[in-house]
């Protein structure tokens, strides 16, 4: 599982870096991450939403501790106002649930699809 999402993440870095590609690419990237990153995660039984969720999980986690260190990282170089460290922490927050669930969503769409292309 940590192999897909790592992929994830590099194809949620690749979409924010690559300049046209980027007003796209930020948004859906989680859900375009989790659609591919699902293919490298093995059958060990699960149902499709508890591999769906663990995968949108630990992407959540990985991007939670890029932006923490992100986030430390400007409090500790830049003289912020209070209210912008509130926002920055609330931004860090937001932007870790929506990679969380846009990737369980991704994957579970890659899951659903691959099960209906193979009842056929």
């Amino acid at each position: 599982m940590i192999k897909g999402v790592f992929l994830a993440a590099g194809i949620m870095i690749l979409g924010a870096v690559i300049p046209v590609v980027n007003l796209a690419g930020v948004p859906f990237g989680p859900f375009i991450g989790g659609y591919y990153g699902i293919l490298y995660v093995r059958n060990d039984g699960w149902s499709y939403a508890a591999k769906s969720l663990a995968f949108g999980c630990l992407l959540g986690l990985l991007v939670a501790l890029a932006l923490v260190g992100v986030g430390v990282a400007l409090m500790l170089t830049m003289d912020l106002s209070q209210r912008f460290t509130l926002l920055l922490w609330i931004g860090v927050a937001v932007y870790t649930l929506y990679t969380a669930s846009m990737a369980a969503l991704g994957s579970m769409y890659r899951q659903l699809r691959a099960a209906a292309n193979d009842a056929e």
